[in-house]
């Protein structure tokens, strides 16, 4: 089974930041950065695949689409499984 990334034993947490009422509506990269404890590649990587826009020279997602992928366990497995592919390409290079 894929190693699954850190941030999905906190995805109630998540959640619960997201739906806040005071939440922005839009998130960027270094909101993604500080919201799932991630490094600048890392959010990057996970907002192309949460379908984030291109804003100026970053991405950004809308706090609904980013729900919306949070709590659809398709998208997740499928971030899941693409970070696991990632990891055994750069194990067999090495």
């Amino acid at each position: 089974m894929p190693a699954q990334p850190l941030w999905i034993e906190r995805l109630p947490n998540l959640l619960t930041k997201l739906q806040a009422p005071d939440a922005p509506a839009w998130w960027d990269r270094p909101a993604i950065e500080t919201l799932f404890g991630l490094r600048r590649r890392q959010a990057i990587a996970l907002l192309r695949r949460m379908g984030a826009r291109r804003i100026g020279t970053g991405f950004a997602i809308e706090r609904a689409a980013l729900l919306r992928f949070l709590q659809d366990p398709r998208r997740r497995d499928a971030v899941i499984f693409h970070s696991s592919c990632d990891n055994a390409e750069a194990l067999s290079i090495a």
